[in-house]
């Protein structure tokens, strides 16, 4: 281990537990979307802003700004290491420079002419030792993928409509719904963050694929994959941001990446929201299941 290594001091939220982490993070999200909005009122209050328009842009911008800066700094703290230790490790991983491959090439070389009759097993000696060792130097894929775009956006468009659906109810049909959707939205945020905070999970000893799926997870046999088409579709909507206080919408148009898989299973979409997440699945599937069909239709 390496001096930057081993001075190193994980934080806390470094030394959690998966499990752990996952449930303290909606707290931690929570509270900084708390704070953020609380600091918008007082810069209401100091400022005098009596505008109720203006009032409610501060404060959807304050949500916004708290509820995004906590997953950053949530995932900052969890997952970036110091720059000292990802040096470090990037020396460990790096393959020794070319003059150093020369020199070991020149030093088997000679054993080989030194070794007469025993050519032959003289060099594939080092040739098996030399592929052992680059094996133990490949570096690894990642066995579990978080789309971060998904983990901002997918918990608050879900508590978004299901607070839509309840108050509609509730003043329809029964104030009790009301009640509910007090209770069931702020269930399904949590469910929904955690589930995507979970990623895309490979589980290759276990066989099984795991997946976000709005406020809970999926899972299929990895063995059972037969195919693997990418798509992208493309969504023009409303830019909810950009049409407040204005007379007319405005729209923009947003892209989908999915990944449909087929085999023993039937069919499934996976949904990412950028290519990159969705070209690094294909990455690992292709290393895990060198035999799976993949089709890019766009």
């Amino acid at each position: 281990m390496s001096s930057a290594e081993s001075s190193y001091r994980q934080s806390f939220l470094q030394r959690l537990s998966t499990p752990l982490f996952l449930v303290l993070s909606p707290l931690l999200i929570f509270a900084g979307t708390s704070v953020s909005v609380f600091a918008a009122m007082i810069v209401c209050v100091i400022a005098g802003v009596e505008n109720s328009d203006l009032q409610a842009r501060l404060g959807l911008a304050a949500t916004l700004i708290g509820f995004v800066g906590s997953i950053y700094l949530l995932i900052r703290a969890r997952r970036s290491p110091p720059s000292e230790q990802q040096q470090a490790r990037t020396n460990a991983n790096a393959p020794p420079p070319l003059p150093i491959v020369h020199a070991l090439q020149d030093d088997i070389r000679r054993r080989n002419e030194s070794a007469g009759g025993d050519e032959h097993e003289a060099t594939a000696e080092p040739d098996s030792e030399d592929i052992e060792d680059d094996v133990d130097q490949m570096p690894m894929e990642p066995d579990r993928i978080v789309d971060w775009v998904k983990v901002c956006t997918t918990p608050v468009l879900i508590a978004f409509n299901a607070t839509i659906v309840f108050v509609g109810l509730a003043g329809t049909l029964s104030p009790t719904f009301g009640m509910i959707g007090f209770v069931v939205v702020p269930i399904a945020c949590v469910s929904a963050l955690t589930s995507h905070l979970m990623g895309t999970h490979f589980n290759v000893p276990g066989d099984r694929l795991s997946y976000p799926y709005f406020a809970w997870r999926l899972g299929l046999p990895l063995s059972g994959i037969h195919d693997a088409n990418a798509q992208t579709i493309n969504k023009r909507g409303v830019d909810v941001l950009a049409s407040l206080g204005e007379k007319n919408p405005k729209y923009k148009t947003v892209h989908h990446y999915h990944v449909n898989l087929s085999g023993d299973f039937g069919a499934r979409r996976l949904m990412f929201r950028s290519k990159f997440k969705r070209d690094q699945f294909l990455s690992i599937l292709r290393t895990i299941r060198p035999d799976v069909r993949t089709t890019r239709w766009s």
